[in-house]
């Protein structure tokens, strides 16, 4: 018997005091959201801040994880978490990610998306931090 495992992924949303998201051009030319793969004997919120950490040299506060996707044609199976920008200048990480900038929600469809409900996911995580605020 074969078992097809999924890897668990993070996808962080994160959002400075200007209510901007930092969006990240992908090798493959599309916009969206840093993330990235659980590594063994990791908590969750590790491999966040250590993506973060690896892709971007930021430091943030994790508000809260709100979405779990499962990716079927990848295995994997991504937790979104809406973060609040806290500190640090981006210095990318060049082998995954080629460019950034802080984007207002609205303005996200005038990019080449990694996905289509970005928007909506981001419009998800910028409540959440506004409620927590």
């Amino acid at each position: 018997m074969t078992r097809d495992l999924y890897e668990v992924r993070v996808g962080a949303y994160i959002f400075n005091d200007k209510d901007e998201m930092l969006f990240l051009l992908n090798n493959d030319n599309t916009w969206g959201i840093l993330g990235g793969h659980m590594e063994k004997g990791e908590q969750i919120e590790e491999t966040l801040h250590r993506e973060i950490k690896e892709e971007t040299n930021l430091e943030v506060d994790m508000i809260k994880m709100f979405d779990v996707t499962t990716v079927h044609h990848v295995n994997s199976l991504v937790l979104g978490f809406a973060c609040k920008y806290k500190s640090g200048t981006v210095i990318l990480q060049e082998e995954e990610v080629k460019d950034y900038k802080w984007v207002q929600i609205e303005k996200m469809n005038e990019f080449e998306l990694t996905f289509p409900l970005l928007p909506e996911m981001a419009t998800k995580a910028l409540e959440i931090i506004n409620t927590k605020n």
